[in-house]
């Protein structure tokens, strides 16, 4: 099922990331990203295991063998995925939009050669 693209700014997607780099931080508990979806100059879209409220407080950290960061924001959306809606889709799992204070910063150490869409 598509949806309508709300976006105004240009997002790099994502293919894939090295296992383990990626946490949601969000009212002491720590959340594995499933998957980084894409990355823009406002935010990022993720899927994870857990539910979150719009407008939670969160905090994105990438940690690997020479760097450790965390970029905070808060959930724009959160929904349940579809089947179907896309091919790494885990059954009860959430794509969520998450507007971040820095994003860029977060891309600056992501180890992928994503794609400009």
């Amino acid at each position: 099922m598509n949806f309508p693209e709300k976006r105004l700014v240009p997002r790099i997607a994502f293919t894939k990331l090295p296992p383990d780099t990626l946490t949601l931080i969000s009212g002491g508990q720590h959340f594995k990203l499933d998957e980084l979806k894409d990355i823009s100059e406002s935010g990022i879209r993720c899927q994870i295991s857990q539910s979150l409220a719009v407008s939670a407080k969160v905090a994105i950290q990438y940690t690997d063998a020479k760097v450790q960061i965390a970029v905070h924001g808060r959930v724009a959306w959160c929904r349940q995925t579809r089947e179907g809606e896309h091919a790494n889709a885990l059954p009860g799992a959430y794509m969520m939009g998450i507007e971040l204070l820095s994003p860029m910063i977060l891309f600056a150490v992501l180890p992928n050669e994503p794609s400009l869409k």
